[in-house]
């Protein structure tokens, strides 16, 4: 399962790398990134509140 995990997890990291050909654009590749898990975090928050 772990062998799994990393060849998931690298098989990610080449595709954000190679969709950028500068460091800005890798910045904003992680930016992006980082909205997704800020979102989901929202969005399981609002639930939990929910299911008080």
């Amino acid at each position: 399962m772990k062998k799994l995990a990393w060849m998931g997890l690298s098989l990610s990291l080449v595709l954000i790398l190679s969709g950028c050909s500068t460091i800005k654009g890798m910045g904003e590749d992680i930016r992006s990134i980082g909205g997704w898990i800020s979102n989901g975090s929202d969005h399981v928050r609002e639930n939990v509140g929910k299911n008080k």
